[in-house]
């Protein structure tokens, strides 16, 4: 097992980085990973690359005897794109634009977005793809992170209402699946449809459903153009995404076959608040590899939850996959709850503790049954 450590060397000064690299590989330390939030660093105007502080960065790591992986630095946009193109700005359920200035606060339904996302990242692979020290490539960061997936921005609609055109064929196949017959929701077109938020009372819940479908697939479309950037002008190398809690916004089986990895974003207990994970529906995250700046908070003990580590796929001989999520099941209950089609995969399993809460949570979002 190689063990490695996530490195911001666009945060400090440069009489550091060697001293820095030096004490990891005198730690043991064998991969680090670096760049995934440096956007405005490497392209600080638009189609203006600067490449020079990353180089050195690179070959710093590399004379330590590290191995590096690169992260795509899309889940943080730099400033110049969101004041010249402000419609990449994510739109969230009450109609409210999202400001810039934290991450994760644009829309991936944009194809502004899209467009200057595929060009960072074809840079860099094509800069980096074939260094003898970058073995392998994260895409984005923590997708689902911050409740950032689901945009109800114009774009976002427009693509929605292609999505489910391609779904159904015809407004007419769409209305007998919908049920649109029900309060005299019947649809003459497919330029009808709205988003399902905003109404007096609850969405037709298979309008809630396919809209959540069409986010996850949004998510998959503008990973899998990564993947795509990457695998031509990387080859060779692994390419993973760090996953990271119990966000049903997204099939994480789905995009774990796009990639060569599914690692994980293990949080301590005691990183944030009780009383928070329960006011946002979001399960304690299991271990002990990132202690919190932010909240000194004792860790709370998990006993009561069931956990099985990572395991690697025996017949692939990696992981391969995101494991199952599985809650513990009720005094009495007969079967697992069915969280709309995540299944556990073969091979490689992931167990996460799974408050009633979170389980709640998951059966909003997908529904108890797929709509085929």
């Amino acid at each position: 097992m190689k063990l490695g450590v996530c490195y911001y060397p666009e945060q400090w000064d440069r009489a550091r980085w060697r001293d820095d690299a030096g004490r990891m590989a005198t730690m043991g330390l064998k991969l680090v990973r670096i760049a995934e939030f440096a956007w405005a660093r490497m392209e600080p105007r638009e189609g203006q690359f600067d490449w020079e502080w990353l180089d050195e960065a690179v070959a710093t790591l590399a004379e330590a005897g590290l191995e590096v992986v690169l992260g795509t630095p899309t889940a943080a946009p730099p400033r110049w794109l969101t004041e010249r193109y402000p419609e990449v700005l994510a739109v969230d359920a009450q109609g409210r634009t999202r400001a810039a200035g934290s991450r994760r606060h644009v829309c991936l339904s944009s194809q502004k977005y899209f467009d200057a996302s595929q060009a960072i990242v074809i840079a860099m692979a094509q800069r980096y793809g074939r260094h003898p020290a970058v073995v392998a490539w994260q895409t984005d960061n923590e997708y689902g992170c911050h409740d950032t997936l689901q945009s109800y921005s114009p774009q976002a609609l427009t693509r929605f209402r292609e999505w489910l055109r391609a779904r159904y064929g015809s407004i007419e196949e769409l209305n007998r699946r919908w049920g649109n017959v029900f309060w005299s929701m019947t649809c003459d077109g497919f330029e009808q449809i709205g988003l399902p938020v905003g109404l007096p009372a609850q969405a037709n819940p298979i309008h809630a459903l396919d809209w959540r479908r069409f986010a996850s697939d949004e998510v998959l479309r503008f990973n899998r153009m990564q993947v795509d950037a990457l695998r031509e002008h990387a080859p060779g190398r692994p390419v993973l995404h760090n996953f990271m809690g119990f966000f049903g916004e997204f099939d994480h089986h789905a995009m774990g076959r796009d990639l060569d990895l599914a690692s994980w974003d293990s949080y301590p207990p005691g990183a944030y608040r009780f009383d928070e994970l329960h006011r946002s529906r979001r399960p304690p995250a299991l271990g002990t590899q990132r202690p919190s700046r932010h909240r000194r908070v004792p860790p709370r003990p998990l006993s009561r939850h069931r956990t099985r580590p990572l395991r690697r796929d025996g017949a692939a001989g990696r992981t391969r996959e995101l494991g199952a999520l599985e809650p513990r099941p009720a005094a009495g209950a007969g079967s697992r709850l069915d969280l709309g089609g995540l299944r556990p995969p073969r091979g490689v399993r992931l167990l996460l503790p799974l408050a009633p809460a979170a389980v709640r949570a998951g059966a909003d979002a997908f529904g108890t049954a797929r709509q085929r």
